[in-house]
Formats: C-alpha cells, structure tokens, sequence
C-alpha cells in the first residue's frame, strides 16, 4: 500500500513539473502559422469626420472583405498576411464603402509597405 503511494506521489510531482515548465517556457515547438495579419489603423477626414458606423473594408481581386465599422470616424482593420504578401502583383486598398449619404473612398496600400496611420477623406454624394 506504501509502495502504490509513493508512485502515485512521485507520478503527481512529476506530471506537475511538467505542466510547470509548459506554462513557464511555452510550446516546445514553432507556430504552425507563417505570418502575422498586418494591423492598419486610420481615421476618416473630410464631411465623414467623427462619424461611426460607417463600412470600412480590405478592397482585393475586385472583392471587398474583413469589413469593420467605424467609431467616431476611426478604424482598424486586420490584413491576412495572404492578401498583404500578395499585394507586389495586385495591390489592395482599404475603402469606405459607399453608405447612401457618403461617397466611396479608397487609399491604396503599396506592395509590401503599410503606413503607420491612414487618413481617408470622405465626403458626401
């Protein structure tokens, strides 16, 4: 009976050392993904200032996606480092979509080079 539960100690202390040195150091092995999304912020200028809720999207290979709405006329988008990568042969841009009282509004993002901060004038139809 001693003898099960001096394993069953040693087995406890063990497996706790272990999950010890796991949540110390991390995962023993390389993240499985590539790259991080590259984060693009920016704020709406022009009759849009301030204004939330507008559609602010990642225009690509004709598609707008990743939209987000504005709050008090800033934003911050989520780029796949997929479409950012890809951009040398087809650049992208982050738009305003159009909103009915607002006018559409793009800015080009150059291949491989994100401004720290966007400005998007917005005025209306």
């Amino acid at each position: 009976m001693l003898k099960n539960i001096k394993k069953f100690a040693a087995g406890t202390l063990s497996l706790g050392t272990t999950v010890l040195m796991a949540a110390c150091y991390g995962p023993t092995h390389p993240s499985t993904r590539p790259f991080d999304n590259i984060r693009v912020r920016g704020e709406l200028k022009g009759e849009a200032t301030g204004i939330s809720g507008l559609q602010v999207c990642i225009h690509y290979a004709g598609t707008s996606k990743f939209c987000k709405p504005t709050k008090n006329g800033v934003f911050q988008l989520e780029v796949p480092q997929s479409i950012h990568s890809n951009s040398a042969n087809n650049n992208y841009s982050i738009c305003v979509e159009n909103s009915g009282q607002f006018q559409t509004s793009c800015k080009q993002i150059p291949p491989h080079k994100v401004p720290p901060y966007l400005f998007i004038e917005v005025n209306s139809k």
